[in-house]
């Protein structure tokens, strides 16, 4: 499964765009759903939370970064964005 994929299925688990955005957080708007989608990439710094909410794993997600880091150091939480733009 590609990321575009990955994305898509999160999205269709939540049930629209709108509802993934509610999902993501309150600053989160359906425009940014879209441009993910068009662009085939989410933010690094919302994969955990996807995966949280919709068991889409961030591997999927972002196979681009090396989650095996976050995961090995237990921090739940997003990597920094420093991180995720490197």
């Amino acid at each position: 499964m590609n990321p575009k994929e990955a994305l898509e299925r999160a999205i269709e688990t939540a049930g629209s765009q709108t509802a993934f955005a509610a999902a993501i957080g309150p600053d989160i708007k359906t425009g940014h759903v879209y441009h993910w989608l068009k662009s085939g990439r989410l933010p690094i710094e919302h994969c955990p939370i996807v995966e949280a909410a919709f068991g889409v794993p961030c591997e999927q997600l972002r196979p681009d970064f090396r989650w095996e880091l976050v995961r090995q150091a237990g921090q739940p939480a997003a990597p920094s964005a420093a991180a995720a733009h490197g």
